[in-house]
């Protein structure tokens, strides 16, 4: 009988969580009550009460589900990339197509409403992106697509910084520069800055690439 309701709570609170994403995603986390979700899910908001303590629990859980979706998508793609440049563009593709639906104001205002919740954010790229980051240009360097000379540690971070730097809206204000063009537009300039003859080839190529698909302005 226990079994059965912890069951049943799990699958209650995977509903919630569910539909506050698709609410968070569309409408962003502010434009969001406990009200719109109970009312989306046809439950009383008493009851998703009972499943978390509050609205910034729930953008925790959801956050926290993204990171490791996107850590499992990224090790998924990194598996098919034909080189090092392939696969950043790869992931870089995946993840502009994932964020043009999202709402604009959405990671700006976790950011600056819930540090909790971006605390899960900077973890996650602390310790995975870096990595894989660190990875990505090992293999460029053994590829030749990466100029020999890089310190792959302090490149990476350097990126790390660079995105960081996107975020910041006195520089790109959110209503002006769309998220995932100003991170487009990061990962061209820091590739390009790092990549041989070689690499810068295969760079243009995936470029071109981007432009049929209207992706890369």
């Amino acid at each position: 009988m226990q079994e059965q309701e912890t069951q049943t709570t799990s699958t209650l609170k995977l509903r919630v969580l569910a539909q506050a994403r698709a609410l968070f995603f569309r409408l962003g986390v502010r434009n969001v009550t406990m009200d719109d979700i109970a009312q989306e899910l046809g439950m009383s908001k008493k009851t998703i009460y009972q499943l978390f303590k509050n609205k910034a629990e729930i953008v925790r859980e959801v956050s926290l589900a993204f990171c490791k979706q996107n850590e499992a998508e990224t090790l998924a793609l990194g598996k098919t990339g034909e080189n090092a440049i392939d696969t950043l563009f790869k992931v870089m593709q995946h993840f502009t197509q994932a964020t043009k639906a999202l709402s604009p104001n959405l990671i700006f205002e976790i950011k600056k409403y819930y540090p909790e919740s971006w605390q899960l954010f900077q973890r996650h790229e602390n310790r995975f992106v870096l990595q894989k980051m660190k990875d990505n240009l090992q293999r460029g360097i053994k590829e030749g697509l990466y100029r020999p000379n890089i310190d792959p540690d302090i490149i990476a971070r350097m990126h790390l910084s660079q995105l960081e730097a996107g975020l910041n809206e006195k520089y790109f204000p959110q209503k002006r520069f769309p998220f995932p063009m100003v991170q487009l537009q990061i990962m061209e300039l820091f590739i390009r800055g790092i990549a041989t003859s070689k690499g810068l080839e295969i760079i243009d190529e995936r470029m071109r690439g981007l432009e049929d698909e209207g992706m890369s302005r």
